[in-house]
Parts: structure tokens; C-alpha cells; sequence
């Protein structure tokens, strides 16, 4: 799978080169149907964590699914199909075993562009916009 390119970094770019398994074997990704958030799943796959796919279309998260047990055989995939999950409520339902374990690490990709007017670029805030 090509690695989408964002601002001239790739997910490897921004994924530090350190085994991720010191933090946990397992990884909770929000959005992994498409763009970054799928590259990041394919990645975390790829350097043997397991994952947890959550996202609001089942077929599509059944499809990401498949394609990285495909690729990476090895690696356990729980998926969470929720309609109006959001980033925060997930946050604070993975957190407390986190803090419990002192262990682990939380990852927040996206952007606030989204929900409002920016002084940016105005195609800026469209395309973020047009994912939310």
C-alpha cells in the first residue's frame, strides 16, 4: 500500500522509529477507513501491533480489516463500528486502563479546520470540513 503523502511527510515520517510495543501490543485507530488514519492502521500493522479499527461504516471498516489480515496475518483485529463515537469519548474510554498499566500513548490526528472559519487558506477549511 503507497503511503498517502501529506505537507511532504508520510506516515512513516510521523510514526517515530521506536518499537511501539514498549507503550502496548495494541493500537486504537479512529477513522481508518480512508486517508490517513487507514495508512496509520496499515503501518501500526505492519510493526506488529494489534488493532482495534473504529469507525462509523461497518462495510467499509470490514474492508480495511480484511485487507490488513491479508498483508499482516499475524496481527489481531477487533473492529467498533459506532455512529457518534468522537474522538473524546473514545479518549476517555481507553484512558483509565492506560493509566492503570502506566502504559501507553495517544495519538490525535485531525483537524479543528473542520469546525470552523479559519484566517487560512479558504480551501484549507473546505477540505477538512468535507471529511467531518
Amino acid at each position: 500500500m503507497d503511503i498517502e503523502r501529506r505537507r511532504g511527510k508520510t506516515v512513516r515520517d510521523v510514526i517515530p522509529a521506536k518499537n511501539l510495543k514498549k507503550y502496548c501490543s495494541w493500537a486504537l485507530v479512529t477513522g481508518p477507513t480512508d486517508g490517513i488514519g487507514k495508512s496509520f492502521s496499515f503501518e501500526l500493522a505492519k510493526r506488529g501491533l494489534n488493532l482495534v479499527l473504529v469507525g462509523r461504516n461497518p462495510d467499509k471498516l470490514k474492508d480495511v480489516s480484511d485487507s490488513i489480515q491479508a498483508k499482516y496475518a499475524k496481527t489481531q483485529i477487533k473492529v467498533l463500528s459506532l455512529i457518534s463515537a468522537g474522538t473524546p469519548k473514545v479518549t476517555r474510554a481507553v484512558l483509565p486502563a492506560m493509566l492503570k498499566r502506566k502504559k501507553g500513548a495517544i495519538v490525535n490526528i485531525g483537524s479543528g479546520a473542520a469546525l470552523g472559519i479559519t484566517s487560512g487558506p479558504p480551501l484549507y477549511s473546505v477540505s477538512p470540513a468535507a471529511k467531518a
